[in-house]
Protein backbone atom coordinates (compact mmCIF):
# COMPACT_ATOMS: atom_id res chain seq x y z
CA UNK A 1 0.00 0.00 0.00
CA UNK A 2 1.44 3.61 -0.63
CA UNK A 3 0.89 5.79 1.28
CA UNK A 4 -0.28 9.87 0.62
CA UNK A 5 1.85 12.53 -0.27
CA UNK A 6 4.16 13.49 2.30
CA UNK A 7 4.20 10.52 4.08
CA UNK A 8 7.60 8.17 3.83
CA UNK A 9 8.02 4.71 2.96
CA UNK A 10 7.57 2.82 6.20
CA UNK A 11 4.53 4.85 7.60
CA UNK A 12 1.89 2.80 9.10
CA UNK A 13 -1.75 2.51 8.13
CA UNK A 14 -4.24 1.45 10.48
CA UNK A 15 -7.86 0.99 10.02
CA UNK A 16 -10.20 3.43 10.54
CA UNK A 17 -12.56 0.80 11.59
CA UNK A 18 -10.11 0.56 14.96
CA UNK A 19 -10.13 4.04 15.60
CA UNK A 20 -13.78 4.67 15.09
CA UNK A 21 -13.53 4.40 19.03
CA UNK A 22 -12.42 6.61 22.22
CA UNK A 23 -9.68 9.59 21.08
CA UNK A 24 -7.21 9.57 18.45
CA UNK A 25 -4.38 10.75 20.70
CA UNK A 26 -0.73 9.39 19.05
CA UNK A 27 1.59 11.10 20.99
CA UNK A 28 4.62 11.69 18.67
CA UNK A 29 3.20 10.49 15.63
CA UNK A 30 1.18 12.75 13.15
CA UNK A 31 -1.45 11.65 11.18
CA UNK A 32 -3.60 12.07 8.26
CA UNK A 33 -7.31 10.32 6.85
CA UNK A 34 -6.47 8.52 3.75
CA UNK A 35 -9.31 6.21 1.79
CA UNK A 36 -10.38 3.98 5.00
CA UNK A 37 -7.38 4.34 6.71
CA UNK A 38 -5.84 6.76 8.84
CA UNK A 39 -1.46 6.92 8.01
CA UNK A 40 0.76 7.28 10.98
CA UNK A 41 4.74 8.70 11.20
CA UNK A 42 6.89 8.96 13.30
CA UNK A 43 7.26 13.25 14.05
CA UNK A 44 10.92 13.97 13.62
CA UNK A 45 13.12 14.57 16.82
CA UNK A 46 13.38 18.34 16.16
CA UNK A 47 9.66 18.54 16.07
CA UNK A 48 9.43 17.31 19.28
CA UNK A 49 12.03 18.99 20.94
CA UNK A 50 10.31 22.48 19.58
CA UNK A 51 7.47 21.28 21.46
CA UNK A 52 9.34 21.83 24.63
CA UNK A 53 10.46 25.51 24.14
CA UNK A 54 8.45 28.66 25.95
CA UNK A 55 8.05 26.30 28.96
CA UNK A 56 8.14 28.24 32.18
CA UNK A 57 10.34 26.74 35.06
CA UNK A 58 8.57 24.35 36.66
CA UNK A 59 5.97 23.76 34.33
CA UNK A 60 5.32 19.94 32.76
CA UNK A 61 6.02 18.61 29.55
CA UNK A 62 3.72 19.46 26.86
CA UNK A 63 3.07 17.76 23.77
CA UNK A 64 1.13 18.80 20.64
CA UNK A 65 -1.67 15.90 20.19
CA UNK A 66 -3.62 14.77 17.37
CA UNK A 67 -7.35 14.44 17.21
CA UNK A 68 -10.56 13.81 15.23
CA UNK A 69 -13.13 16.69 15.06
CA UNK A 70 -16.61 15.93 15.68
CA UNK A 71 -19.34 18.39 15.52
CA UNK A 72 -21.54 19.21 18.33
CA UNK A 73 -24.71 21.29 18.63
CA UNK A 74 -24.03 21.29 22.10
CA UNK A 75 -21.26 22.63 22.40
CA UNK A 76 -20.97 26.36 22.43
CA UNK A 77 -18.90 28.64 19.58
CA UNK A 78 -15.45 29.63 21.11
CA UNK A 79 -15.47 26.10 23.46
CA UNK A 80 -13.97 23.03 22.80
CA UNK A 81 -14.67 19.73 24.60
CA UNK A 82 -11.60 17.35 25.20
CA UNK A 83 -11.12 13.87 27.22
CA UNK A 84 -9.02 13.85 30.53
CA UNK A 85 -6.54 11.54 28.79
CA UNK A 86 -5.84 14.65 26.03
CA UNK A 87 -5.97 17.26 28.83
CA UNK A 88 -3.10 15.70 30.51
CA UNK A 89 -1.12 14.84 27.43
CA UNK A 90 -1.85 18.57 26.83
CA UNK A 91 -1.17 19.52 30.35
CA UNK A 92 -3.99 21.81 30.12
CA UNK A 93 -7.22 22.44 32.66
CA UNK A 94 -10.73 23.67 32.57
CA UNK A 95 -10.89 26.77 31.04
CA UNK A 96 -7.23 26.93 29.50
CA UNK A 97 -6.84 28.15 26.10
CA UNK A 98 -6.08 25.33 23.28
CA UNK A 99 -5.08 26.11 19.34
CA UNK A 100 -6.03 23.81 17.02
CA UNK A 101 -4.08 23.85 13.38
CA UNK A 102 -5.07 22.61 10.39
CA UNK A 103 -3.26 23.60 6.80
CA UNK A 104 -2.85 26.74 6.90
CA UNK A 105 -5.46 27.62 9.41
CA UNK A 106 -4.86 28.19 13.54
CA UNK A 107 -7.92 28.69 15.49
CA UNK A 108 -7.91 28.97 19.14
CA UNK A 109 -10.34 27.98 21.68
CA UNK A 110 -11.58 27.70 25.27
CA UNK A 111 -10.96 23.91 26.94
CA UNK A 112 -13.83 22.03 28.53
CA UNK A 113 -12.60 18.64 29.86
CA UNK A 114 -14.68 15.64 30.43
CA UNK A 115 -15.52 12.00 28.99
CA UNK A 116 -16.29 13.10 25.31
CA UNK A 117 -14.26 10.34 23.66
CA UNK A 118 -13.93 12.48 20.36
CA UNK A 119 -12.52 15.97 20.63
CA UNK A 120 -16.12 18.37 20.13
CA UNK A 121 -16.63 22.24 19.04
CA UNK A 122 -20.24 23.91 18.09
CA UNK A 123 -22.03 21.61 14.80
CA UNK A 124 -22.62 25.36 13.02
CA UNK A 125 -18.50 26.23 13.82
CA UNK A 126 -17.01 22.82 12.44
CA UNK A 127 -19.39 23.65 9.22
CA UNK A 128 -17.65 27.15 8.66
CA UNK A 129 -14.38 25.95 8.98
CA UNK A 130 -14.92 22.73 7.13
CA UNK A 131 -13.59 20.25 10.36
CA UNK A 132 -16.15 17.93 10.26
CA UNK A 133 -14.36 14.76 10.96
CA UNK A 134 -11.18 15.97 10.25
CA UNK A 135 -7.89 15.43 12.18
CA UNK A 136 -6.34 18.74 13.58
CA UNK A 137 -2.99 19.29 16.04
CA UNK A 138 -4.09 20.02 19.42
CA UNK A 139 -1.59 22.19 21.37
CA UNK A 140 -1.51 24.49 25.06
CA UNK A 141 -1.41 28.17 23.92
CA UNK A 142 1.69 29.30 26.43
CA UNK A 143 1.26 33.17 27.42
CA UNK A 144 1.75 35.77 30.30
CA UNK A 145 -1.40 36.85 32.27
CA UNK A 146 1.34 40.09 32.97
CA UNK A 147 1.68 40.86 29.13
CA UNK A 148 -0.84 42.68 27.55
CA UNK A 149 -1.33 43.62 24.01
CA UNK A 150 -1.33 47.72 23.10
CA UNK A 151 -3.28 47.18 19.94
CA UNK A 152 -4.71 44.07 17.77
CA UNK A 153 -6.22 44.21 14.15
CA UNK A 154 -8.41 42.19 13.33
CA UNK A 155 -10.50 41.17 9.85
CA UNK A 156 -13.88 39.52 10.03
CA UNK A 157 -14.04 36.14 8.07
CA UNK A 158 -17.29 36.05 8.15
CA UNK A 159 -20.20 37.20 6.15
CA UNK A 160 -21.78 39.61 8.61
CA UNK A 161 -22.16 43.16 8.26
CA UNK A 162 -20.66 45.01 10.21
CA UNK A 163 -22.58 47.73 12.51
CA UNK A 164 -20.96 49.51 15.48
CA UNK A 165 -23.11 47.52 17.78
CA UNK A 166 -21.47 44.50 16.34
CA UNK A 167 -17.97 45.80 16.61
CA UNK A 168 -18.28 46.73 20.32
CA UNK A 169 -19.57 43.13 20.69
CA UNK A 170 -16.59 41.64 19.46
CA UNK A 171 -13.95 43.83 21.65
CA UNK A 172 -15.89 42.74 24.12
CA UNK A 173 -15.84 39.08 23.13
CA UNK A 174 -12.05 39.15 22.83
CA UNK A 175 -10.98 40.60 26.90
CA UNK A 176 -9.26 37.84 28.26
CA UNK A 177 -8.17 35.93 25.44
CA UNK A 178 -5.14 35.17 24.53
CA UNK A 179 -4.70 36.15 20.91
CA UNK A 180 -1.37 36.18 18.47
CA UNK A 181 -1.27 36.94 14.40
CA UNK A 182 -2.58 34.55 12.05
CA UNK A 183 -4.81 33.14 14.46
CA UNK A 184 -8.97 33.03 14.11
CA UNK A 185 -10.95 33.67 17.42
CA UNK A 186 -14.68 32.21 16.86
CA UNK A 187 -17.19 34.61 18.73
CA UNK A 188 -20.83 33.53 19.50
CA UNK A 189 -22.98 36.87 17.76
CA UNK A 190 -26.43 37.15 17.96
CA UNK A 191 -26.55 36.58 14.00
CA UNK A 192 -24.48 33.07 14.17
CA UNK A 193 -20.68 32.54 14.55
CA UNK A 194 -18.36 35.08 13.67
CA UNK A 195 -14.79 34.48 13.05
CA UNK A 196 -11.94 36.93 13.98
CA UNK A 197 -8.83 36.85 12.21
CA UNK A 198 -6.03 38.45 13.83
CA UNK A 199 -3.79 39.90 11.46
CA UNK A 200 -1.58 42.20 13.35
CA UNK A 201 -0.55 42.70 17.24
CA UNK A 202 1.40 45.28 18.76
CA UNK A 203 4.22 44.05 20.36
CA UNK A 204 4.52 42.00 17.09
CA UNK A 205 5.09 38.25 16.88
CA UNK A 206 4.15 37.78 20.79
CA UNK A 207 1.00 35.77 22.18
CA UNK A 208 -1.15 38.48 24.77
CA UNK A 209 -3.64 38.97 26.47
CA UNK A 210 -6.67 41.37 25.17
CA UNK A 211 -7.38 44.05 27.80
CA UNK A 212 -9.91 46.47 28.41
CA UNK A 213 -7.09 49.13 27.43
CA UNK A 214 -6.21 47.16 23.89
CA UNK A 215 -7.13 49.04 21.19
CA UNK A 216 -8.70 46.85 18.88
CA UNK A 217 -8.75 48.25 15.12
CA UNK A 218 -10.71 46.78 12.18
CA UNK A 219 -9.92 45.57 8.65
CA UNK A 220 -12.68 46.29 6.27
CA UNK A 221 -12.44 44.01 3.77
CA UNK A 222 -11.38 45.53 -0.48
Amino acid sequence: MVPPPGFEPGSRAISADRCSKGPHTWPGYTTAAHSSFIWVKVLKLADIKASKTGLAGGEKYSMPTYNIVHADKHVKVGKIKIDPTVAKKLNVREGEFLRISFGDGKVLFETQIGDYGFTRINKELAEVLNLKGSIVKLEKIRYSHRKTLKHVEIEVASNIPLNMNLISYIRRALIGKPVGEDTIVPIETPSGPLLARIIKTEPQGTIGLVSNDTNVSFKLKS
